[in-house]
């Protein structure tokens, strides 16, 4: 359990916590004063930290969206991978549509008539999967 303690991550967590509690026991003046000690001119000052601080906010954003880039695109590829690229056979159509609403977490985003599928006509069935082939959710018959 000691090793768990003094681990380089937990070390690095409680001098982390020290120095942002320091920083909120530091009087504004007492900070107004270092900054005045680092930077010629306040301005500068409060420039540099907007700027690291919008720096900050842009790599987070790009890694969020990184992350839900590489989890959007290994869903779609999982789903391909499954999906026959011609369907002709309506049971088979709807099968393929049952299995993608129950895989995929679409279910809240679709309409309630598509998501009964026995109420759908069998023209409605195929044009559903015309225009999941359309957005690429499923593969095209023409590849």
């Amino acid at each position: 359990m000691t090793s768990k303690m003094n681990s380089p991550r937990k070390k690095l967590d409680r001098l982390a916590d020290k120095l942002i509690d320091d920083l909120y026991e530091t009087s504004d003046e007492e900070i107004m004063s270092e900054a005045k000690e680092d930077y010629a001119d306040l301005n500068t000052a409060v420039s540099d930290v907007k700027n690291i601080w919008q720096f900050a906010q842009q790599a987070i954003g790009k890694r969020r969206l990184q992350t839900t880039k590489d989890s959007f695109k290994k869903e779609r590829e999982s789903t391909r991978k499954e999906a026959p690229s011609k369907v002709t056979d309506i049971n088979e159509a709807r099968l393929l549509l049952r299995n993608l609403i129950n895989k995929t977490d679409i279910t809240e985003k679709i309409t309630l008539a598509a998501r009964n599928l026995d109420d759908l006509s069998d023209q409605d069935v195929f044009n559903i999967l015309k225009d999941l082939q359309e957005l690429g959710a499923i593969p095209n018959g023409d590849s």
